[in-house]
């Protein structure tokens, strides 16, 4: 939806490598803070003019807005998933 709203020009892709279960961290499973956290990666994109939101713009996301906020206390984009498990 980023592409179909003129935000982006390529697509991001958020189910590539180890992201989803990273997002899924962070969010701690509810599908309204995933969002936000797109939002908060799309907003660190739009601030270095980026093409697309990738996985560094999720994980600056994280540090600089779900850590500060209490959503959780590290990084897993950085530090590897500590608690989710993909079956």
């Amino acid at each position: 939806m980023l592409r179909e709203h003129g935000l982006f020009p390529e697509r991001s892709n958020f189910l590539s490598g180890d992201i989803p279960a990273c997002v899924f961290e962070v969010a701690g499973g509810r599908l309204g803070m995933a969002s936000r956290l797109v939002e908060a990666g799309a907003e660190r994109s739009l601030e270095r003019k980026g093409t697309m939101v990738n996985r560094d713009d999720l994980s600056q996301a994280t540090d600089e807005w779900a850590i500060p906020k209490g959503h959780i206390d590290y990084n897993p984009f950085r530090d590897g998933v500590r608690r989710a498990i993909l079956k």
